[in-house]
């Protein structure tokens, strides 16, 4: 996470400001493709996690081997489909005249590293049912920080003529070829025994399949739509300049989200193996236990990033993105909400509820983009209505809907689980933050470097003070574990 905060100024300096917009429309393009790939994963992971549950080892291997064979047909769809977008990409996209050529071959060797991606879901299963997620999060970051490595390394010596979207896209590819590789390799060791047949494969699985994935497939599409849709109308209305400003504006949102949400999505297993057991009470423990102890961490890094957005966006990119400290702003007064929520997922999952909010999620992420396109493009707001309409849908549906439905289907009472694990530690923090940054914002309202350190050190505090005196012994001993088990499998992994 920490490379991808130095990345993004790097490849602006490197590439120039309408060259990176081009690389974040092609990604935010890409992974529409991953409706197809994920959906199915999700469904594989889940079939799979109950088979492993429940020692049904011929149900585990049919889930499989049919995952396998749907995925290879996804493949080969999204290889067709991607050609035809990169041949035409400055037929459907605003592309400066200097970048066409460009933006054709990196759509097409993100195309070829997703195609590669695809058919190999199926061994990122068998580590999610098996809940490595230690080996998971590692193929991820060592993807990534391959990915960013190279890159720092290539642009600082290539000449400048190779310091382009092309050689972009290579670094792309051999990035998702080392991730692949990494799963299945691991997938071996976990699972020594197993071997994934194609004659194993059953049309009555593949109904199975396709009707969880079908379902899963609307929730990705509707979480899609916030963000990547919102990115290509950015383009069609503005240009790519615009897409580098809103880029700039979600990074550390993303990474708040991709710390916590993914660490509540590798609670999934867990909660799935528990509702299989109809462990009622560990499930309503885990479930609280989660969504406190991620109010407490959330609350102070969010409401800094809001306070200190001007100077951070200032010295992490420079000039030319003031409008991005805004944009970030808008961005993070939902974070407040959805990621100590962000369990209720984890929770529908679980329960195999996921066709009602699968449709509430596509409604939401439509009047996403009907508010955005109208206050962004119609009332004339800019960048600033497009991030408008995602907070008002990713309050509706992360912050208020999900938790809802989450508490229904899986028998927690609802009123006291907000105010145990919601309400009463964001009433502390937001209780702490008034009096600690009213009294430096009256007492000092220009001194920036003074307000930032007490804001730093009174952070530190607050999270000694829940850790001494709020949270409870089972909350600590969840938080004791949880680092253990990192450590435990994080030197396993590497070892």
């Amino acid at each position: 996470m920490g490379l991808g905060i130095l990345l993004i100024p790097f490849l602006i300096s490197k590439l120039g400001k309408e060259a990176f917009g081009i690389a974040v429309l092609a990604e935010s393009t890409i992974i529409f493709f991953e409706v197809i790939s994920l959906s199915i994963r999700q469904a594989l992971s889940r079939y799979v996690t109950f088979s492993l549950a429940q020692k049904n080892d011929e149900d585990l291997r049919k889930y499989l081997a049919t995952g396998k064979c749907v995925l290879w047909v996804g493949a080969v769809l999204v290889l067709v489909i991607g050609c035809v977008i990169s041949i035409q990409f400055e037929n459907i996209f605003t592309v400066p005249v200097i970048l066409e050529n460009d933006s054709k071959w990196l759509f097409g060797l993100l195309t070829l590293s997703f195609c590669v991606t695809i058919p190999n879901m199926v061994y990122w299963a068998v580590l999610y049912a098996n809940q490595r997620m230690d080996i998971i999060n590692m193929a991820t970051s060592v993807g990534l920080v391959v990915r960013a490595m190279s890159i720092f390394v290539l642009f600082s010596v290539l000449p400048l003529h190779l310091i382009s979207l092309k050689t972009y896209g290579v670094i792309y590819l051999l990035m998702r070829l080392f991730e692949n590789y990494y799963v299945y390799f691991w997938h071996k060791k976990v699972m020594p025994g197993l071997i994934i047949r194609w004659q194993d494969s059953s049309l009555k699985y593949v109904r199975s399949i396709l009707s969880y994935s079908g379902h899963t497939a609307i929730d990705r599409v509707s979480s899609l739509l916030y963000e990547n849709t919102a990115n290509v109308l950015i383009n069609i209305f503005w240009g790519p300049a615009y897409n580098s400003i809103y880029a700039v504006s979600l990074k550390f949102p993303k990474l708040l989200n991709r710390l916590f949400k993914e660490t509540a999505w590798m609670l999934s297993p867990t909660l799935t193996e528990l509702a299989a057991n109809n462990d009622k009470v560990r499930f309503e423990k885990l479930y609280s236990i989660f969504t406190k102890i991620s109010t407490i961490v959330v609350t102070p890094i969010s409401l800094f990033l809001i306070a200190f957005s001007d100077f951070l966006i200032n010295l992490w990119v420079g000039p030319g993105f003031e409008s991005a400290a805004l944009l970030l702003r808008i961005h993070m007064v939902p974070m407040l909400l959805i990621i100590p929520l962000a369990i209720a997922g984890g929770a529908t999952n679980a329960y195999a509820k996921v066709k009602i909010p699968s449709q509430v999620a596509l409604l939401s992420a439509v009047f996403n983009l009907v508010i955005g396109v109208f206050l962004g493009k119609y009332m004339g707001w800019g960048l600033k209505g497009i991030a408008l309409g995602s907070l008002f849908a990713q309050v509706f549906y992360g912050g208020i809907f999900l938790p809802i439905y989450a508490s229904y289907v899986s028998g927690i009472l609802l009123s006291r689980f907000l105010l145990e694990s919601l309400i009463r530690p964001l009433f502390v923090a937001l209780t702490c933050v008034f009096f600690i940054w009213g009294g430096l914002f009256i007492a000092s309202p220009n001194d920036l470097k003074l307000q930032i350190g007490c804001s730093l050190c009174g952070a530190i505090l607050y999270y000694w003070f829940n850790y001494r005196y709020i949270l409870n012994s089972d909350e600590k001993r969840y938080i004791s574990d949880s680092v253990n088990l990192i450590k435990t499998r994080f030197s396993s992994s590497r070892a």
